[in-house]
């Protein structure tokens, strides 16, 4: 085992034949774990918001100009309407969907292709969800 002190915080490794462990703490109090060459990280936020973080999160508009967005605590302001949304995630899909959580149900299944984000009218159902063939909406990354 080596315990190594850094400017950044602290390292710890533990060897065993050829398994190893890393343990990343910096002065953030932020940990990561390298298993065998696997980085697990510990995130500070709800499962929704960091996955919002990297899927969904900040400003894009349609083709019309509007603006639509995306905030990091999982609000979207859109121009006809504000809610807040929770994440459905399929391993099977290259889609995955956003469900309404401040108003009747709907779900909106979207995917990226091309720096263009598309959204699909959708339903979940017992393993899945369904999205339709045609996207009601493609936005583009909105830049200031």
């Amino acid at each position: 085992m080596i315990l190594e002190r850094k400017a950044t915080g602290v390292t710890l490794k533990i060897n065993e034949d050829d398994d190893y462990l890393t343990v990343n703490i910096n002065k953030n109090g932020i940990v990561d774990v390298n298993e065998m060459g696997v980085i697990f990280h510990k995130i500070d936020c709800s499962e929704d918001e960091y996955i919002n973080r990297y899927l969904l999160c900040g400003k894009y508009q349609d083709e019309d100009g509007n603006i639509y967005t995306f905030t990091e605590n999982c609000t979207a302001v859109w121009p006809d309407r504000t809610f807040r949304y929770s994440f459905r995630l399929c391993m099977f899909s290259d889609m995955n969907m956003i469900t309404v959580e401040d108003g009747p149900e709907e779900n909106y299944a979207f995917e990226h292709i091309d720096d263009k984000l598309y959204f699909y009218h959708s339903y979940a159902d017992v393993m899945d969800f369904v999205a339709e063939d045609e996207p009601f909406l493609v936005l583009e990354k909105y830049e200031d």
